[in-house]
């Protein structure tokens, strides 16, 4: 018997990267997953119709997680579909590149609306449903790179060390 035989997931960030691998896993193990994604919509939709050819049950559903109201109507989606959720996984994350100097204000909270405050809000919108099952789990991701930095990543990480 598969470990996630009958959980729910709901995934961010399932269409590419760690998020799409995230997915997968849990769809190995049994889980029929919620698939979140902003724009990489090819990914979830591939898997979950190798899902639903299988005879399981997917939900794809875009989010852009800086949007409260477009999270509650993915959240609201997601329970309407499965009827809870037994596994959320805070994944979806961006990342901008470059030297600080040259970096932008927008650029800065653009990171910290995605990967700080979605994973709150995303948390927030279903975390009712979970309080009234009594029941439910919450993965939050993070980078490698959150403790040790790297150049080019002012805002995404703390620096740490000299780099030249």
């Amino acid at each position: 018997m598969k470990e996630l035989a009958g959980k729910t997931t709901l995934i961010t960030g399932a269409g590419r990267g760690f998020g799409h691998a995230i997915a997968e896993r849990f769809a190995e193990a049994g889980a029929e997953p919620a698939l979140n994604y902003r724009v990489s919509r090819e990914g979830c939709e591939a898997l979950a119709a190798r899902l639903k050819q299988e005879g399981r049950r997917a939900l794809v559903v875009q989010a852009n997680l800086t949007d409260g109201d477009a999270i509650a109507e993915m959240v609201q989606r997601v329970l309407e579909a499965f009827g809870r959720v037994d596994i959320l996984v805070n994944n979806a994350g961006i990342l901008f590149h470059g030297p600080f100097a040259g970096s932008r204000e927008q650029d800065w909270r653009s990171e910290i609306e995605v990967n700080i405050f979605g994973t709150l809000r995303v948390t927030r919108a279903l975390l009712p449903a979970m309080i009234e099952r009594r029941q439910g789990k919450i993965i939050n991701l993070s980078s490698q790179l959150a403790p040790v930095g790297g150049d080019g990543m002012a805002v995404y990480s703390e620096f740490r060390g000299h780099h030249s």
